[in-house]
């Protein structure tokens, strides 16, 4: 005898047949769609520094001031010790000199930071866009009449393909997405109009300045076990692990 006919068994299989494909397909997508927003929730805008965070002048500090004098070969080879000593045993006028040699004359012989070029294509891959904001003068006020600073970084910057497309071996970004300032003050304040994410600096003084915006995630850039409260603090590498391959929720 054959089984009683029930509608609703024809009903529930016809569906399954007709739109069982469709609803995959819309399950599908619904599920990218979610992938591809939480990405977005999670895209940052990420500002970084110029001078000994993008660009490394090794000893260069030092090579200057010992072939001018002032330095003695036990001063330690790093920035911070040179000024020190300089300002402390000679004049402040000599260490701005000093800096004029570094941000001008002699920027070609900066390097980028071991580790930033990887944290940039990393970020970018990722979706997190980002730009630079520099304590940078046109003029030092030691050398009125130049070297003009802030075309001798872009040079550097174009030189170092900052400006051509990932795709091309280039690190993407437009000569928009750099600013310059001339005091702290005005470069906190960039940074505040920018709406960033994470400020990434090896200058602890405008990661704790008082006007800086409280949502902007501090980040210093050090070499050394040198951190401030409230910071992420590390080099490049460290940096990218920190960023790219944990929770963003917890940074």
């Amino acid at each position: 005898m054959d089984k009683p006919f029930k509608i609703d068994t024809l009903i529930n299989h016809h569906w399954r047949s007709c739109f069982g494909p469709t609803i995959f397909v819309v399950t599908k997508f619904c599920l990218t769609m979610s992938q591809t927003l939480e990405r977005n929730r999670n895209r940052m805008r990420i500002g970084i520094d110029f001078d000994n965070t993008l660009i490394d002048y090794s000893d260069l500090f030092f090579r200057i001031a010992r072939e001018r004098g002032l330095v003695e070969h036990t001063v330690p080879r790093d920035k911070i010790a040179v000024r020190e000593h300089i300002q402390k045993n000679h004049h402040d006028e000599d260490w701005q000199r000093i800096q004029v040699a570094v941000y001008g004359e002699q920027i070609d012989c900066g390097n980028v930071m071991p580790g930033a070029r990887d944290f940039i294509l990393y970020g970018r891959e990722l979706g997190h866009s980002f730009c630079v904001v520099s304590h940078k003068a046109q003029f030092a006020r030691i050398a009125p009449d130049g070297p003009n600073l802030q075309q001798a970084a872009l040079s550097w910057m174009q030189e170092h393909h900052f400006f051509e497309p990932v795709a091309a071996g280039g690190l993407g970004f437009r000569t928009t997405d750099i600013s310059f300032a001339p005091t702290r003050a005005d470069k906190v304040a960039r940074i505040n109009a920018l709406n960033l994410t994470v400020f990434i600096d090896d200058l602890s003084e405008i990661l704790t300045h008082p006007a800086l915006n409280p949502s902007v995630r501090r980040v210093l850039f050090t070499r050394t076990e040198t951190c401030i409260d409230g910071a992420i603090c590390g080099d490049w590498p460290f940096l990218l692990r920190s960023f790219f391959h944990s929770n963003p929720a917890t940074l």
